[in-house]
């Protein structure tokens, strides 16, 4: 008998062509989202496939699959026919926790409810109401001085003013339903709602429902997670970033965010995280972002045998906290100068940064810390960010607009959707030049300031206040320097510029510029040959952004409001400062004697601070320094050239560490915290 024949050899047999089996297409079905602990069903229709759930488990056939961890994976399908041919497809999938409810509230510059959107005009004294819908500004609403951030609920918004010490509630047509006007010199930042709550600079302290609660130096950042509130110090110790938590009766606690132990290279560095300006909750509330900056306080001549360099000092930095503040990871970004405003995607799988000085808002995976999009030219001074499922609104401040991005498609190179302008009718309160200044002055995107975006004017000085970092500058012929606030000094409007007084025009940054900064600089070489000596023929004149940058440094007039004291203390203190000879260096109403000789000399002074790292002056031997103002030395801290007095009272003492009493001491302190 003869045997059967299989169908492909019968239809050979007849004549008749093989049939071809068609070539396989996976098909993994589309991007979704899950909840972490969800089963997951993947199936396909062609009977013989395979998967890899991007978790490191595999599966062959139809598979449940349960993801225990959130994050983005990529689940891949493969298909093979019977003759081992195959194809693959793969689909996101988005593992992540439910949305807390009610969800986290994190201070910031720009908040939204529905399709409004409040975000804050410090330069206005002003908050601009914007229809997200039709991308309309509603109204302009006059608040109080300063404000720096704002949280908006359905119907009201709450805002806080460091100028003039005010937090506001007002309803969305821009009535005042509530103010709380706080102590003198508190300086809120950070707001929100339900119940009231502020961050206060000048008080060290939180304004929670009415009341203060005492916590540490300089607290900034302000977020709520369920029970649980994280405040953050905006410039840090030497030795660790600092995050306070509280929570319910127990009194609150100190978190210590870690310094980058480096090493130093073409991509790193080592550095303490400080500048912590926001704290950015994630929706699901199982952790929070820390963002700033981190400052390399181990490097230099001095300090290591290595010469401070514009890619080492310092760079933008986030560090990442549990729900209570715990630090679980840190990530720094070549290239960055300053983190300024964070925003999460609603589900938690996406993070977007913004960085103020380079104009850009970089997109992170915050599970894996690894970048995966970018948006570029955002505009001035970006300080507030939202974020939708198919939207990203940026808030620039110094450029004085809102933008809005499409975040469909991370890969593709974005256009901005819309613009809006944010200038109140009235126009622009600063003058042309001034806000030309100003943008130059936070800007690490324009090559002329720096180079490869890490630092800027406002990486020590930040709106132009200071870092409080003591930096080696020995390489610069310089030594150990305490940064220097240019709040109320008006330029060079209280005389030469530095401890070593080696600049006599604000134009003379220039030589910073073009020096450690590595920056292109903003004179044209042949000017730059003739004034490179900042003693010598003066800069001014020879650069308009030059001299715009100048003119934002002297625009600076006004001092940190200064805490209220005893008046019976400060009058007290005001005779023991006459009577202890204070006044032959400090001499009022200026409370210095800075100045050049009708030589050109600057008028220095050795009083017994100098050390062997405090350098040198110019090239040369150091003989003194100058005189700092004593006007705002409350809010100046640390103290001396090289930052050796972390207290005031220490200050005094080691001016006059045996003729006053104790209650001398205390007036005199109190003398001094009363000049603003």
């Amino acid at each position: 008998m003869r045997a059967a024949l299989g169908v492909a050899a019968a239809l050979a047999l007849a004549g008749c062509p093989t049939p071809v089996e068609p070539d396989p297409a996976a098909d993994a079905g589309p991007d979704r989202y899950v909840l972490v602990g969800e089963a997951v069903t993947f199936a396909a229709s062609d009977s013989t496939f395979a998967w890899d759930f991007g978790d490191g488990t595999i599966a062959d056939g139809v598979a449940e699959h349960v993801y225990t961890a959130p994050g983005n994976y990529r689940a891949i399908l493969q298909v093979t026919t019977a003759d081992g041919r195959s194809d693959t497809d793969d689909a996101l999938i988005v593992a992540h926790h439910a949305p807390l409810d009610p969800p986290p509230r994190s201070a910031s510059a720009v908040s939204r409810s529905g399709d409004v959107i409040a975000a804050v005009l410090p330069d206005f004294d002003a908050v601009v109401l914007v229809d997200a819908a039709t991308r309309t500004v509603l109204r302009h609403v006059d608040v109080c001085a300063t404000p720096r951030s704002v949280d908006l609920a359905a119907d009201r918004f709450a805002v806080a003013c460091s100028g003039d010490d005010t937090l506001q509630v007002r309803d969305l047509d821009g009535a005042l339903l509530s103010e709380e006007v706080l102590p003198r010199g508190s300086r809120p930042f950070g707001v929100l709602l339900d119940p009231l709550a502020a961050t206060l600079q000048g008080r060290d302290a939180l304004f929670l429902d009415g009341a203060e609660i005492p916590l540490g130096p300089d607290p900034r950042g302000l977020t709520r997670i369920g029970e649980v509130t994280l405040v953050s110090r905006h410039r840090s110790a030497d030795d660790a970033g600092t995050l306070w938590r509280l929570g319910g009766d127990v009194a609150p606690t100190e978190q210590a965010l870690s310094r980058d132990p480096g090493p130093d290279s073409d991509t790193g560095a080592r550095g303490v995280p400080s500048y912590l300006t926001r704290i950015a909750a994630s929706p699901d509330g199982t952790g929070a972002v820390v963002l700033g900056l981190q400052s390399n306080m181990e490097r230099g001549l001095a300090r290591d045998g290595l010469p401070l360099t514009h890619d080492t000092a310092s760079r933008a930095a986030l560090r990442f906290v549990d729900g209570d503040g715990v630090e679980t990871a840190r990530r720094s970004f070549d290239g960055r100068d300053f983190a300024s405003a964070a925003a999460w995607a609603p589900r938690g799988n996406l993070l977007y940064v913004a960085m103020l000085g380079f104009e850009t808002v970089e997109v992170l995976d915050p599970w894996t810390r690894e970048l995966v999009g970018s948006f570029d030219d955002v505009g001035a001074g970006p300080e507030g960010l939202l974020v939708d499922d198919d939207e990203l609104w940026v808030l620039a401040t110094l450029s004085r607009e809102l933008t809005v991005w499409p975040v469909a498609d991370l890969g593709a190179t974005p256009d901005a959707i819309a613009q809006i302008d944010l200038t109140p009718p009235e126009g622009e309160v600063l003058s042309a030049e001034v806000l030309r200044g100003k943008q130059i002055f936070h800007s690490t995107a324009d090559v002329r300031m720096t180079l490869d975006g890490y630092v800027s004017c406002a990486s020590c000085h930040l709106d132009g206040d200071q870092d409080g970092r003591v930096w080696d500058f020995t390489d610069r012929g310089e030594g150990l320097r305490n940064t220097i606030t240019l709040l109320g000094r008006r330029g060079t409007g209280h005389g030469p510029i530095h401890w070593s007084a080696n600049f006599d025009e604000v134009q003379d940054f220039e030589n910073d510029i073009r020096g450690p900064m590595q920056g292109a600089g903003f004179l044209d070489d042949a000017d730059w040959d003739a004034t490179s000596d900042t003693l010598g023929a003066p800069k001014a004149g020879l650069s308009a952004d030059l001299d715009a940058l100048a003119a934002y440094v002297e625009s600076l007039e006004t001092f940190p409001r200064a805490p209220a004291q005893e008046p019976a203390a400060v009058a007290a203190g005001e005779a023991v400062f006459d009577a202890s000879g204070c006044a032959d260096c400090h001499v009022p109403p200026s409370y210095t004697d800075s100045a050049f000789d009708e030589d050109g000399e600057p008028l220095l002074h050795d009083v017994g601070t100098l050390t062997a790292d405090s350098g040198g002056r110019m090239g040369g031997e150091l003989p003194g320094l100058d005189t700092p103002t004593l006007r705002g030395v409350q809010a100046s801290g640390p103290w001396f050239h090289d930052g050796s007095a972390a207290a005031l009272g220490a200050v005094i003492e080691r001016h006059a560490p045996t003729t006053l009493t104790t209650t001398e001491a205390a007036d005199l302190e109190a003398f001094l915290r009363s000049l603003e």
